[in-house]
């Protein structure tokens, strides 16, 4: 039985580190593509938009948050 347990918690805690990796390195890429678009529409848009698309990107650890609530909670329930 211990066997067993010990397995689940490591595929687990192997899973979380991926997604983890996952979120890291996407909110990372979208964070250089949000600095591409603010270096080529600077210009043009309205820098206060700009600006707001920039703070809103340094925040996607809060969607990282928000799935990690939702996947603890199914698995919970399960």
């Amino acid at each position: 039985m211990l066997d067993k347990w010990v397995l689940q918690r490591n595929v687990h805690h192997s899973c979380w580190c991926w997604f983890n990796v996952r979120m890291v390195i996407s909110s990372k890429v979208l964070t250089v593509i949000c600095i591409m678009v603010i270096a080529k529409h600077r210009l043009t848009e309205d820098p206060i938009s700009l600006v707001m698309l920039f703070y809103w990107t340094i925040d996607m650890h809060w969607m990282m948050y928000f799935i990690t609530c939702i996947n603890d909670c199914g698995r919970q329930m399960v």
